[in-house]
């Protein structure tokens, strides 16, 4: 298995984003080709035309035609529709493939949650499938297409100069290969780790301020504003010197590829001078292929300073890479079903688990069997590992030993998605969108009613409140629900639970941010929809065990049965 902390070569970047051109292939083909023709007409616009001043300058020169200026013309009108096609073609590649990138990113976080995204900063993720894949965009628009066109128009220039006097392609060619070949491999190097440095601090610092900004509320009440402005301006400055030190290396690049055009344009003139003072050239040639060679570099300049800006993209496509290749913690076996149980008994066999292979049991051959129709509670201190047993069940997590069973059935043979048809969970981090009350709800039943929807409000008893607000269902509730408080935003939740309507309901900590009145009135609903489904309830409330079944004390990884003479005490009001 490849370390996912290894440094990719440059050599696998570029094949795997080569790879990603192939569906648009035709298109890139275009682009080169308007590309190519582009600077051809570029070219034969600037050379042409000394070409035909020269006519008028030198005395015995060929006498230029009607022809001649209309060709001219024509090179004009090439060119500008060339450029135009090139842009086009070289954007349509760029942004469909963004566009995929972008789908096989989400795609490939979807099961890595949340085993795998525990150790990564959601501000640094959200980086990655931002910035990260717009800079990109600099290795699909501008980077293949100039690479093919500056090796077909270098080659056709040097064929051109060849028609003139053969040692002129002997002077222009070693210009090509340090322009075109040598600058871009020593200076991409060069700048490499720079571009590492400043994707992973954008990385860094978009990551601390979106942490900061979640939790603004909690800074402020703690008095740690100020604190948190200082290291937030320390990483903007930390970005800068980076960033600085990024750009004044770009300067010097642009100063030396601007140099050396300058010095093969220099040699060329010169060489070009002694063959017409040898003989092998007549003025109007020294003219024709100096004025060739001024324009002839043009693509080998685009050439040379990408260099510096595929640093990035490849540190960018690098970070993005690292994620797509992370394998999930939990993946379907090749022999999993779609088929669901006949029934919804749950049946821990022997299960071990823990959450690093070096740490310590959670769970330690833990076995509980939950009769379909059943409720039972699990209660314990806190890390105990009682939202273990949920995750487990519902395959967020890999257990190492034992098994669980939903209707004897082997849940590592049944796949994630039929899993989730047939289990809700209502946990106390559950996700709020920033849309409607009414979208909220329905993402568990897409297709529900309007009266579906109401009918599982009023089972949850937030309905009358959300009528009491002026756009009652349609009402926006913010991002991560931060216009609702605590309880509304658990009761909106335990709504859509009650609307997917499944026979295996979890319920973490159900009631934890309810009042006294709201968590007798949700208590009533969950013991209502417990009657015909299985459900465990994790919980700190006894309270909630009063109408369980069976309720389990979980400590040290394995389970004791709470009996009933101890919830009774336990919710017996001690009279002084």
């Amino acid at each position: 298995m490849k370390n996912n902390n290894q440094e990719m070569s440059r050599i696998e970047i570029i094949f795997r984003l080569f790879r990603m051109v192939r569906p648009v292939r035709g298109i890139m083909v275009c682009a080169v080709f308007f590309g190519i023709l582009n600077h051809l007409s570029n070219i034969a616009i600037i050379t042409w035309g000394a070409y035909l001043v020269s006519s008028f300058l030198i005395p015995d020169a060929n006498p230029a035609s009607t022809f001649s200026f209309v060709l001219l013309f024509v090179f004009g009108l090439v060119k500008a529709l060339c450029a135009y096609f090139e842009q086009l073609a070289n954007h349509e590649v760029a942004f469909r493939l963004l566009a995929h990138l972008r789908t096989q990113f989400y795609k490939q976080i979807e099961p890595l949650v949340p085993a795998k995204l525990l150790d990564k900063r959601s501000g640094d993720v959200i980086s990655r499938i931002g910035g990260d894949i717009e800079i990109i965009e600099v290795f699909f628009a501008h980077t293949i297409s100039p690479f093919a066109i500056a090796f077909a128009v270098s080659v056709a220039v040097l064929l051109f100069m060849g028609t003139w006097w053969w040692v002129l392609p002997l002077v222009v060619l070693p210009f090509q290969i340090v322009l075109g070949i040598l600058v871009p491999f020593f200076w991409e190097k060069y700048v490499r780790k720079t571009g590492q440095e400043l994707r992973s601090a954008m990385g860094e610092t978009n990551a601390y301020l979106t942490d900061s900004l979640q939790g603004l509320e909690t800074i402020l009440l703690f008095n740690q504003g100020q604190a948190r402005k200082k290291e937030i301006v320390k990483k903007g400055e930390n970005l800068n010197r980076i960033k600085a030190g990024h750009a004044s290396r770009q300067g010097w690049l642009f100063g030396f590829v601007n140099t050396v055009i300058l010095l093969a344009n220099v040699l060329i003139f010169g060489v070009a001078v002694k063959g017409y003072l040898a003989g092998y050239l007549d003025l109007q040639g020294v003219i024709t292929v100096t004025a060739a060679s001024i324009s002839a570099f043009v693509p080998l300049f685009s050439v040379s300073i990408l260099s510096h800006y595929l640093t990035e993209s490849f540190a960018s496509a690098e970070r993005l890479f690292k994620i797509i290749d992370e394998e999930p913690a939990v993946v379907d076996l090749p022999e999993a079903s779609p088929e669901l149980p006949e029934r919804f008994d749950i049946n821990f066999d022997n299960v071990s688990f823990q959450y690093n292979s070096n740490g310590p049991l959670v769970l330690d051959k833990l076995n509980l069997f939950i009769p379909s129709g059943s409720c039972i509670a699990l209660i314990g201190e806190s890390g105990c590992g009682k939202s273990t047993v949920l995750k487990l069940l519902l395959r967020f997590w890999e257990f190492s030993d034992g098994e669980i069973k939903i209707g004897g059935k082997d849940i590592k043979k049944i796949r994630m998605e039929s899993i989730f048809d047939i289990v809700s969970i209502v946990a106390p981090d559950s996700h709020l969108f920033d849309t409607t009350i009414k979208e909220n709800i329905a993402i568990a039943k897409p297709e529900a009613s309007m009266e579906e929807i109401v009918t599982s409000a009023k089972n949850a008893n937030i309905h009358d409140f959300i009528m009491t607000l002026p756009n009652g269902y349609d009402t926006q509730i913010g991002e991560l629900g931060d216009k609702l408080s605590g309880g509304e935003r658990q009761r909106i939740v335990i709504s859509r639970v009650l609307l997917k309507n499944t026979p295996i309901l979890l319920f973490d900590e159900p009631t934890s941010n309810l009042d006294s009145y709201n968590e007798n009135a949700i208590q009533e609903t969950l013991n209502r929809i417990s009657r015909d489904k299985t459900v465990i309830i994790v919980t700190h409330r006894l309270s909630l065990l009063a109408n369980v079944d069976k309720a389990y004390r979980l400590s040290q990884g394995k389970l004791s049965e709470f009996s009933l003479e101890n919830r009774i005490k336990c919710m017996t009001p001690v009279v002084a």
